[in-house]
């Protein structure tokens, strides 16, 4: 058994540049993974003095850690959201979800990036009986937003379900060879990154935010926070509607096809399938 992600299983990169000078620029992106790479990858042509600095290495925290789904049937996140807020909202955050799909698939096929993207059938499925009703209002909710739902008893796997539902527009993909092509493309069209350089503090100063490193200052008008909660502004105060979670990720092979799974309430399973028939 190896204690190491699948995407960062011989990940090689030469390419790795630490910050060994103090900048000044007008904006600062804070965190090298998918949120960060792609904001910086949509402002690639943009005339703006732009640089990403990442604590470890591109995509090895949470992206690097993730099942790669690229996926908008997500537990019971529109029942949630229209118990809590309005029908609306519920809509609102569809639209976010299959815009960001889109522009992801898009980009795939416009870089023609090799990351082992694959169209796939999604579940939402529970074994217990009060969510039952939960899930076929998740139905409801995404059929009235015009998505095509599909209704199970079973699922094609070995485990318990009395209930599930699916949709046959969401994909999978390798989001380390993603990021790479993303990294290099922003490199090629003269986008600082420097991996390895950790922000320590943030002042602000006039007009300006002053970030500092352990040996090196970056000057800039504007900070984007690609990153976890940035324990560096306040450090060791934690919001209120901050929580913390712990989330475990394994992989072994099994004898399956290519759909992915997900549990619709606490304790979260989330289950996809790997070219090479590890399950993840």
């Amino acid at each position: 058994m190896q204690n190491k992600s699948i995407w960062l299983d011989n990940y090689k990169d030469k390419n790795i540049k630490k910050l060994d000078k103090d900048l000044t620029l007008d904006v600062l992106i804070i965190g090298g993974g998918i949120t960060g790479i792609s904001t910086l990858y949509n402002l690639r042509k943009s005339k703006l003095k732009i640089a990403l600095v990442e604590k470890k290495l591109i995509g090895h925290s949470t992206t690097g850690h993730t099942t790669g789904k690229i996926n908008y049937l997500q537990e019971l996140i529109y029942y949630d959201l229209e118990k809590k807020y309005n029908l609306d909202v519920a809509k609102l955050y569809l639209e976010s979800q299959l815009t960001a799909i889109k522009q992801i698939i898009n980009t795939i096929k416009k870089e023609k990036i090799d990351c082992n993207l694959e169209k796939v059938t999604s579940y939402v499925y529970t074994d217990k009986q009060e969510d039952i009703e939960k899930l076929k209002k998740e139905k409801e909710i995404l059929a009235r937003f015009n998505i095509k739902v599909n209704e199970h008893q079973n699922i094609n796997l070995p485990l318990k379900s009395l209930y599930a539902i699916s949709v046959n527009d969401t994909y999978v993909f390798h989001p380390l060879k993603y990021l790479k092509s993303l990294k290099d493309i922003c490199m090629q069209n003269n986008k600082e990154i420097y991996e390895n350089t950790n922000i320590i503090s943030i002042n602000k100063e006039n007009n300006y935010y002053i970030c500092d490193t352990a040996k090196y200052k970056i000057k800039t008008k504007k900070i984007i926070l690609a990153c976890h909660y940035p324990s560096f502004l306040i450090p060791y105060l934690f919001p209120i509607k901050t929580s913390i979670e712990k989330s475990y990720i394994t992989a072994s092979l099994f004898n399956h096809l290519k759909d992915t799974y997900i549990t619709s309430s606490l304790p979260i399973t989330s289950i996809r399938f790997h070219q090479d028939k590890k399950v993840i």
